[in-house]
């Protein structure tokens, strides 16, 4: 397994300056860390000028810190390169203007393929958008669940005690009661983050009710 150290410096050295991000990859491929930098290049890119709610910092940010916890908290999935590839692209088509056709020319069909089914459609109203994604949860490939896990997760790291988080806690919930996993090289790390995760949404939503 490689370790490789990326730093986002040489994308926006302003903005950046001193993170750098941990690429963990199974095998020494060019090819993959090539992709993964046009990941981030093109994520960096499309999500410029949009802010975190609570924190202020570049949304960017996000799917750098999503990106790494699914490296480290699934390093032992035999596919870890195409997930953690995909967690930096995972908001692209639900976010930005970013298109399916764009992201298939350069990434594939399997990661774009993930990146669709981690996106909600946009079209609908929230809770419209929530109740279809809802519905084909379970249908999605797995890998799709373990990286929703993360992002979650980063999300919840990041609210603050307003009320307003009240819809987005609800609907975290739901998606984690609603996903479960079989592969081996995963299942009890997958269930054992989904059962803290849902033990800190309670918690979070019970200061909400007091």
């Amino acid at each position: 397994m490689l370790s490789f150290k990326y730093s986002v410096c040489s994308i926006n050295p302003k903005i950046y300056k001193r993170n750098r991000i941990r690429i963990i990859m199974q095998k020494q491929n060019r090819d993959l860390i090539t992709l993964y930098a046009k990941a981030v290049v093109l994520a960096n890119k499309r999500h410029e000028g949009q802010i975190r709610r609570v924190s202020g910092e570049p949304y960017f940010m996000h799917p750098l810190r999503v990106s790494e916890r699914v490296g480290t908290t699934f390093e032992k999935h035999k596919n870890i390169d195409v997930l953690r590839i995909t967690a930096i692209l995972h908001d692209l088509l639900e976010d930005t203007q970013t298109t399916e056709q764009e992201l298939s020319e350069t990434f594939g069909k399997e990661i774009t393929t993930l990146v669709k089914e981690l996106s909600e459609n946009k079209k609908l109203p929230r809770w419209e958008a929530h109740k279809e994604f809802l519905e084909r949860l379970n249908a999605t490939k797995e890998d799709v669940k373990l990286i929703k896990l993360c992002d979650i997760q980063d999300n919840l790291d990041t609210i603050d005690g307003n009320i307003s988080w009240q819809g987005f806690l609800q609907r975290s919930k739901e998606i984690l009661e609603n996903m479960t996993v079989t592969g081996e090289d995963y299942k009890d790390i997958f269930e054992l983050q989904k059962k803290n995760t849902l033990h800190k949404i309670n918690q979070e939503l019970q200061k909400r009710t007091e």
